[in-house]
């Protein structure tokens, strides 16, 4: 849960749009793009802030009884070139 508070925190302009969904079985794909300002630094990857960005990920979520259980990111582009703020 502290990760999404930081994520509200240090990206509170963040706009998530989902571009198209599969249903197979348990699994949703869930193909997405998100952009806005990053006022503060991913702890791991150091930079200026605050600064635009924008990101396409493809993500399969597992679900069981309504919920979900699993997670996996199966890709992650940077498109902040192609979408400057």
């Amino acid at each position: 849960m502290e990760f999404y508070r930081w994520q509200a925190r240090s990206r509170p302009s963040w706009r998530i749009d989902v571009q198209s969904t599969l249903e197979v079985g348990d699994v949703v794909l869930v193909h997405t793009h998100a952009g806005g300002t990053v006022l503060a630094a991913d702890p791991d990857r150091p930079e200026a802030a605050p600064m635009a960005s924008a990101v396409e990920w493809l993500a399969a979520y597992r679900f069981a009884e309504d919920l979900i259980v699993e997670i996996q990111v199966l890709q992650v582009r940077d498109r902040t070139a192609e979408h400057p703020r």
